[in-house]
């Protein structure tokens, strides 16, 4: 179980490295670099001990696998450990705040873990958790939220080719094109979250042709053509709105609104064409 405060402090022991297994509920999909920590380990020892929990005749990591690997790629025989009995909630939790506190888990990995313990495993509620981590209920179920996005999005999230704030506007738009696109245009760098923000905004308009209603047509590639197109120009649209708040001649800003109208009216007439290309 979880330690509290207060209780006497754990001995580390000596455990022999082929008694030791993987955790069957590894939080991280990946190692990383350890040359480093092996280095480290190398060098000065293993200064923080794993910890292991007792399963059948050997030992389970619960937290420090990156650790274990290190040591075991250094061909120790043993390893500092900490054994403590713990079934497999205390087990998982324990790993979820070693790592959370670490700050060890990328955005996906913590989302993934979080949803394994709230839905996956049902092992207690967002609030729960948002507890045991020390964290806000928001904290989590922004975190979980974000797996709702297509794997693309969340790879170009992973890679850090936009922030999450950004990939969170996403959530707003349902059409998974134009998630991707906006996602595309976010990984250059041509929106800020304010963009991305105002767009989505305006795509839940409710005549919008994102909105859901429309009906694709199977080869209606000409129409999804015009649909990318209706995108970019709201897009447009959006940036000469922030233009015109950011103008200080009156002659600038009429300059400005007079082009966005024109964009609405290219907006509309694109619409049009693209509900006369869905119904051929």
């Amino acid at each position: 179980m979880l330690k509290s405060l207060g209780e006497a402090p754990e001995l580390p022991e000596m455990i022999e490295t082929r008694l030791i297994k993987p955790s069957r509920n590894q939080l991280r999909e990946e190692m990383g670099n350890i040359d480093e920590l092996m280095e480290s380990i190398r060098t000065s020892g293993l200064l923080c001990p794993i910890i292991l929990r007792p399963v059948g005749s050997s030992f389970e990591v619960v937290a420090g696998n990156r650790r274990f690997e290190a040591c075991k790629r250094l061909h120790m025989t043993s390893i500092l450990s900490i054994v403590r009995p713990m079934d497999d909630k205390e087990a998982f939790e324990l790993s979820m705040v070693e790592n959370v506190q670490r700050k060890s888990l990328s955005i996906i990995e913590a989302a993934t873990s979080f949803k394994k313990y709230v839905e996956d495993f049902g092992w207690g509620s967002s609030n729960e958790l948002a507890r045991k981590l020390g964290k806000s209920p928001a904290y989590i179920s922004h975190h979980m939220s974000l797996l709702k996005l297509p794997p693309l999005i969340l790879k170009k999230l992973e890679t850090g080719e936009f922030s999450q704030s950004f990939a969170q506007e996403l959530l707003w738009v349902k059409d998974e094109s134009t998630q991707l696109q906006l996602a595309e245009l976010g990984s250059k760098h041509e929106m800020s979250i304010r963009e991305v923000r105002s767009t989505t905004k305006s795509l839940k308009d409710e005549d919008s042709p994102f909105s859901g209603k429309w009906i694709r047509h199977k080869s209606g590639n000409e129409a999804v053509l015009l649909e990318k197109a209706v995108l970019s120009l709201r897009i447009a649209m959006v940036r000469i709105d922030s233009y015109v708040e950011r103008a200080k001649r009156d002659e600038t800003r009429k300059s400005l609104i007079q082009a966005r109208f024109g964009i609405h009216k290219i907006i509309d007439e694109t619409i049009a064409q693209k509900k006369v290309m869905e119904n051929l």
